[in-house]
């Protein structure tokens, strides 16, 4: 995102193709250090996109609200997504309509309960 330099909240209202835009995608905010907030909200990202956006997240100092909601992600892209949520600056992450069964919400619990408030 070179020419994107500047840009605090990205809505992306269904623009993406599933897990291959999500990669494009991913490429260009693992480059940004300026994006606070970004809506993927109805990208079709299934768990291999939001596999692509857990590794992103680790990494990007700057993200603070993610929504990945009606994404149909499953129980395989929550766990990755947990796996590095709490390294980067993300507050908020929005997973809700991902179909989320048994796995992955004792995986969401589990890393709620030793979620901790960071100053």
């Amino acid at each position: 995102m070179p020419c994107c330099q500047r840009v605090y909240a990205l809505d992306q209202i269904n623009p993406i193709a599933g897990p291959e835009g999500a990669r494009a995608l991913a490429a260009g905010l693992a480059q940004n250090q300026t994006l606070h907030k970004l809506d993927l909200s109805w990208c079709k990202l299934r768990a291999p996109g939001a596999e692509v956006f857990a590794s992103v997240l680790a990494s990007n100092s700057t993200l603070r609200d993610l929504d990945l909601s009606h994404n149909n992600v499953g129980d395989k892209g929550v766990c990755a997504l947990l796996e590095t949520a709490g390294a980067g600056a993300l507050r908020a992450l929005d997973l809700s309509h991902n179909n989320i069964r048994s796995t992955g919400a004792v995986a969401l619990a589990g890393h709620l309960s030793r979620n901790q408030v960071k100053g």
